[in-house]
C-alpha cells in the first residue's frame, strides 16, 4: 500500500505543478478583459486535471485491492490443495475456491455442491 501512496502523491504533485504552469502561461498571454475569461477557463481546466488525477489514484487503488484479493484467494486455495490428503479433498478445495467467486457461483457444478 505504501507503493500506491507514493505513486498517488507523485501523481497529485505533478498535476498541481502542471496546473500552475498552465495558469502562469495563460495569464501571461492574456490582456484586459481576456484575462478574466482566461482565468475562468484555467480554473475549469485545473479542476478537470485535479479530478482526473483523483480518478487515476482511485483506479490504481481499486486495482491493487482487487489484485491483493485474488492473490489471497490463490494462496488459500493452493495451501488447501497442498494440505489435502486425498483426491476428494483436492477436488473439494478447488471447487470451494472457484465457487466462492462471483462469476462461478451460478455455475451448475457449484449449485450441486
Amino acid at each position: 500500500m505504501k507503493f500506491i501512496t507514493e505513486n498517488a502523491r507523485w501523481i497529485m504533485i505533478v498535476a498541481v505543478v502542471a496546473t500552475f504552469i498552465t495558469f502562469g502561461f495563460a495569464l501571461d498571454r492574456c490582456s484586459g478583459d481576456d484575462r478574466s475569461a482566461q482565468v475562468q477557463q484555467t480554473t475549469r481546466s485545473t479542476e478537470a486535471v485535479a479530478s482526473a488525477a483523483a480518478d487515476a489514484v482511485s483506479t490504481l487503488e481499486d486495482r491493487t485491492v482487487a489484485e491483493r484479493s485474488i492473490d489471497e484467494a490463490v494462496a488459500t486455495a493452493t495451501q488447501e490443495i497442498h494440505d489435502a490428503q486425498s483426491a476428494q479433498q483436492v477436488h473439494s478445495a478447488v471447487t470451494s475456491a472457484l465457487c466462492g467467486k462471483r462469476m462461478y457461483r451460478d455455475d451448475p457444478a457449484c449449485r450441486v455442491r
